[in-house]
Order: C-alpha cells, then structure tokens, then sequence
C-alpha cells in the first residue's frame, strides 16, 4: 500500500515539505566547489548558475513551497557556519557573522517578562 502525499490543487509532494531537502544537497555541493575549487573560477559561476536554477525549477514545479526552500537554504549555510571544518573566511560574510553573534547574545541573555 502506498502512501500519497497531496496538497489543496492535488499536487503529489515529496512529504517533507519544512525544509527541502533537494535544496540543502544543492547548497552543500555549491558550498563545497566554493570552498574547495574557488580558484577554478568558470566551475564556480556553473554552479552557481545551477544552483540558483535548480532553486527556482524546485519552486516554479510545486515540489516545494518557497519558504521550504528558503528554510533549505538557511539550514544549510548555519550549519556550514558553525561546522568546525577549517573553512576559508570568504565563506563566512561578515552580514552572517554578526547575525550569529547577535543571536548568540540574545539566546545567552533573553529578555526578561
């Protein structure tokens, strides 16, 4: 017996629709050529070519909604961040940064009621 996952237009989904999964392998392998083949510069700009094209075809074909593919993103570029891999510092923006940093501060000291 199978189990169909449908939304309201009776578009069958993949199931897991908070957060892409599909998209979080297209930033994983974007962020590796980043980090690791960033001197090859046309590979570079081919992937990020295609992995901005594979984002918007996973939204413009209803597999995901737009949000799970933001969240997919996100996900995926917070983990990298705080992965103690010995990343180059061009993979961690500095507008990035000091959302962490802020969002580490707030968590440790939270607003009293």
């Amino acid at each position: 017996q199978l189990l169909v996952v449908t939304g309201g237009a009776g578009s069958v989904h993949c199931g897991d629709l908070m957060f892409s999964g599909h998209t979080i392998l297209i930033t994983l392998l974007w962020m590796i050529v980043l980090s690791h083949l960033r001197h090859m510069y046309v590979l570079v700009v081919a992937a990020t070519v295609m992995s901005i094209s594979n984002m918007l075809i996973i939204i413009v074909l209803r597999n995901h909604y737009t949000v799970d593919v933001l969240v997919g993103f996100w996900v995926t570029c917070t983990v990298w961040y705080f992965m103690p891999l010995g990343r180059p510092n061009f993979l961690r923006p500095k507008w990035f940064c000091t959302l962490a940093h802020k969002a580490k501060v707030f968590m440790a000291n939270p607003p009293t009621p």
